[in-house]
C-alpha cells in the first residue's frame, strides 16, 4: 500500500512540473506582455510658435508610461486606455534637436525636434522639480502686476492674439506658451513665448520668478522650513534667434509663516530682462 502510493505522488509530481509552464501561459506578467509589444508608432510635427506635436500608438501599452527626453528635460506621460498618447511639446531650447521617448519595457524611439517659427520667436523657460509651484511671470513695456502686459499663470495670453499685435502694433508681445504647476512627475516647466518685430529697436520687456507655493497666504509646508523642497534649484533656458543659453538658480530656505513683501517674492534678477536695441 505505502509502495502505491509513493508511486502515484510520484506521477502526480512529474505531471505538475511538466504542466507547470502551461498553466502560467495565459497569466503574462505586465513585464512579459510589454516585451511582446511591436514597435511603437511615435509620430511628430511641427507647430506655429515653436512648439511641436507629439503622437504614439501602442494599443499594448494601455495605460504604461512613456518618458520624453528634451535638451535636459524629463516628463513622464501616460497612454490612454487604448495606447494612445498626444501632447504637444515646446521647443524651447530649439528645433533639430534630438527628442527621445522611452518605454516601460526598455523600448526607446529618437526623432528630431521640428517646430514652425523659430527665427521669429524667442523663448524663456524655466524648469525645476518637485511638488511645489513656481510662477514665471513677463512684464511688458513697464507693465505692472495686474495690468495688461503682465503675462503669466493667471493671465497666459494666446498665441494668435500675440502675433497680431505684433504685426499691428510693429512691436514684439508674447503669451505662455507651456503652463506648470508642480503637479508633473518628472520636470515642471514654464515658458514664455515672445513674438520678435525685426525692426523693434527700443523697449523692455521685465521677468521675475516667484515661488508660489511658498508665498501662499497658507504656505505648503514643504517648501518652506524643514519641508522638503525648502530649497529648490532651477534652470533658465533661453533661446534667441538659435541662440541657446543656460544658467541656474535656487531659492533658499525661509521658515513658514514669514511674510514676503513683493521686493523679496518676485525675484527679478534670476532671470535677465530682455532689451531690444
Amino acid at each position: 500500500m505505502i509502495a502505491a502510493i509513493r508511486h502515484a505522488l510520484a506521477h502526480w509530481r512529474l505531471a505538475l512540473a511538466c504542466a507547470g509552464p502551461l498553466l502560467f501561459l495565459g497569466a503574462q506578467s505586465p513585464a512579459t506582455a510589454a516585451q511582446l509589444c511591436p514597435p511603437t508608432d511615435v509620430r511628430v510635427s511641427g507647430l506655429p510658435a515653436g512648439q511641436m506635436r507629439v503622437t504614439a500608438a501602442s494599443p499594448c501599452r494601455a495605460n504604461q508610461s512613456m518618458i520624453l527626453r528634451y535638451a535636459g528635460y524629463a516628463l513622464w506621460l501616460t497612454f490612454d486606455k487604448s495606447g494612445a498618447l498626444a501632447f504637444t511639446m515646446d521647443c524651447f531650447a530649439g528645433a533639430g534637436q534630438t527628442v527621445q521617448f522611452e518605454f516601460d519595457d526598455g523600448e526607446t524611439v529618437s526623432r528630431q525636434a521640428v517646430a514652425q517659427d523659430m527665427d521669429s520667436v524667442v523663448k524663456i523657460a524655466v524648469i525645476w522639480r518637485g511638488a511645489v509651484n513656481l510662477d514665471l511671470h513677463i512684464l511688458e513695456y513697464a507693465a505692472h502686476r495686474g495690468q495688461p502686459g503682465h503675462v503669466w499663470a493667471q493671465s497666459p495670453g494666446a498665441a494668435q492674439d500675440a502675433s497680431a499685435r505684433t504685426q499691428t502694433e510693429r512691436r514684439s508681445f508674447g503669451f505662455m506658451s507651456t503652463l506648470s504647476a508642480g503637479a508633473r512627475r518628472g520636470d515642471n516647466v514654464e515658458v514664455y513665448t515672445l513674438w520678435r518685430a525685426r525692426e523693434q529697436t527700443s523697449g523692455v520687456v521685465a521677468t521675475a520668478l516667484d515661488y508660489e507655493s511658498r508665498a501662499r497666504p497658507s504656505p505648503d509646508p514643504e517648501s518652506c522650513g524643514s519641508g522638503l523642497f525648502a530649497e529648490i534649484d532651477y534652470e533658465v533656458v533661453i533661446y534667441d534667434r538659435g541662440l541657446v543659453s543656460r544658467t541656474k538658480g535656487g531659492f533658499s530656505p525661509l521658515p513658514c509663516g514669514q511674510q514676503q513683501d513683493a521686493a523679496n517674492r518676485y525675484h527679478s534678477k534670476t532671470i535677465p530682462d530682455f532689451f531690444f536695441r
